[in-house]
């Protein structure tokens, strides 16, 4: 039986407002804008009501006290109905129950029931089969037995339904139907689970087969491999005694190469010092043809001069002969120092002759030099050729040995990957 309702912060309840439900008739009166609306609004907002505008609002937080000129708005609401339950009504052991639901601003909201947190399937279990409900007859609003009335047949079924109990038990069987459909879904699943895991069961007798076919091949396959890894092992064997008497012999090779190599190097070493003396020994003619030039240029002209004093003297002595009369003693000494000046010209004309003839021997001893120096170069040049050519032949060597030891490289890298392919291959006839 219902006790009470309780009112806090819903709507126009801004404090908390308790209804009292006494036995009999209870009625709530009184003039328009009172709130009488408000009061049904909680108890089908209790009861589960989902709809906003069923509750004369735009969204679900409409139901909170939004304030007023002197008050401020509440953060929440929340209503909840009190029912006596000593005669075991509800199917709940229990003397009082409290059905409530609470929504904060933010738009979070719960269900209660005796106060704890429930869910509204809950409600309506516990609910179901009395008659209470949101959209049920228990709620005789302003215009309900209007639309009960003219309700169609299936409508007022419903309510003759509720009224009578048995909307538990079609709740009930609606829920087993629903159950038993799931099953009959779950029930087809499972079948084509079973098709699959046979048709997965052929193929893997199928693959069992083959799985036998090839545990017998591996087992001769790996005799195969171990026989094949014995030839080429012993195939490697002979490859790598031979590479290794080719290796001690290009060692022995690159050893000869070396020596000579030493050799080839002091006999430049002994040329490039040659070639250094016979560069100094130029370079000392160079400086002696330098001074020979320079003693040349010095005689010239002294010749110039000489000649040019010569010509003075011969105008002098033009001169003189015109004044033979007034400079006969004059004239004497002039020829005398002509005399003089003639004697000192050829003694200088025939020094020169023989620095001439000291230069062409010079010259003639220099062109000497720079023809030993050209084939000493020659020479160079040809044992350099040499040297590059062993050179070449040391490096040829090196690849060969470079090139056999790749080979090594790769025999035993073969020889290893064999093993490890005998490994694998043991690995997977044991698997």
């Amino acid at each position: 039986m219902l006790k009470s309702l309780d009112l806090i912060g819903f709507k126009s309840f801004a404090d908390k407002t308790s209804f009292e439900f006494s036995p009999g008739i209870t009625g709530v009166v009184g003039p328009n804008g009172s709130g009488k609306s408000n009061v049904v609004d909680g108890v089908k907002w209790i009861l589960g009501n989902q709809s906003a505008k069923s509750l004369r609002g735009k969204e679900m937080t409409d139901v909170i006290f939004n304030g007023s000129a002197g008050r401020k708005g509440a953060g929440f609401a929340e209503a909840t109905l009190h029912f006596d339950n000593s005669s075991g009504f509800l199917p709940i052991d229990l003397p009082h129950v409290s059905i409530g639901r609470r929504i904060w601003s933010g738009g979070d909201s719960e269900y209660l029931i005796n106060q704890q947190t429930a869910r509204l399937k809950d409600i309506k279990d516990l609910l179901a089969g009395t008659g209470i409900g949101a959209s049920a007859y228990c709620i005789i609003e302003q215009g309900r037995v209007d639309q009960i009335l003219q309700s169609n047949p299936a409508n007022r079924r419903s309510v003759f339904e509720e009224a009578a109990g048995i909307s538990r038990f079609k709740g009930r069987k609606a829920e087993a139907l629903r159950k038993l459909e799931r099953v009959e879904q779950n029930l087809q699943r499972l079948t084509d689970i079973v098709d699959e895991v046979e048709a997965r069961l052929n193929a893997t007798r199928g693959q069992a087969a083959k799985a036998a076919k090839y545990r017998e091949l591996s087992e001769e396959l790996r005799q195969l491999w171990t026989g094949l890894a014995a030839d080429d092992s012993r195939r490697l064997s002979a490859r790598l005694a031979q590479a290794e008497r080719i290796l001690a012999e290009t060692q022995r090779g690159l050893d000869d190469v070396h020596s000579r190599q030493n050799l080839v190097e002091s006999q430049i070493r002994e040329f490039d010092n040659r070639l250094a003396e016979v560069e100094d020994q130029l370079r000392a003619v160079d400086r002696l043809v330098s001074d020979t030039r320079q003693k040349i240029s010095a005689h010239q002209t002294t010749i110039r001069h000489q000649s040019a004093r010569q010509r003075e003297m011969e105008t002098e002595l033009v001169r003189l002969r015109r004044q033979r009369t007034i400079m006969h003693n004059r004239e004497t000494e002039t020829r005398a120092e002509s005399a003089r000046s003639e004697s000192e010209l050829t003694a200088r004309l025939s020094e020169f002759e023989s620095l001439q003839l000291s230069l062409r021997q010079k010259q003639n001893a220099v062109e000497s030099l720079v023809a030993a120096v050209k084939s000493s170069r020659a020479e160079i040049e040809s044992l350099r050729i040499r040297l590059l050519e062993k050179t070449r032949e040391q490096a040829s060597a090196r690849s060969r040995d470079e090139t056999i030891q790749s080979q090594l490289d790769l025999l035993e890298e073969s020889d290893r990957v064999q093993h490890s392919r005998g490994g694998q291959i043991a690995a997977r006839i044991e698997e």
